[in-house]
C-alpha cells in the first residue's frame, strides 16, 4: 500500500508541484527591456506621490472626519483615477 501511495504521489502531485513552480520566462531584446524600465520608472515616478498623498487623505479624513479632509480625499481620489485613464488612453498600462 505504501508503494501505491509514492506512486500516485510520484505520478499526480510532484509534476502539479513543479508545473506550478517551474520559472517561465520570456527573454525579450535589450531595446525592449530598456523600453520598459524606462516606461515603468517613469510610471511610478508619477504614481508615487498620487499614492502617498491620497492615503495621507484617507487616513486624515478618516481619522478626523472633516469634511474639507473628505473633500480633499474625493479630489486626490480623483486625480489619481484621471492619472490611470490617461495611462490606458495612451495603451501604457
Amino acid at each position: 500500500m505504501t508503494t501505491m501511495r509514492l506512486a500516485m504521489f510520484a505520478m499526480f502531485v510532484l509534476p502539479m508541484v513543479l508545473a506550478m513552480t517551474w520559472p517561465t520566462t520570456v527573454h525579450g531584446d535589450a531595446e525592449m527591456t530598456a523600453a520598459a524600465k524606462q516606461y515603468l520608472t517613469t510610471f511610478i515616478d508619477k504614481l508615487r506621490p498620487l499614492d502617498v498623498a491620497a492615503n495621507r487623505a484617507w487616513w486624515d479624513a478618516n481619522i478626523t472626519g472633516k469634511d474639507e479632509d473628505f473633500t480633499r480625499k474625493e479630489k486626490i481620489a480623483e486625480h489619481s483615477y484621471r492619472f490611470y485613464i490617461a495611462s490606458l488612453r495612451r495603451g501604457i498600462v
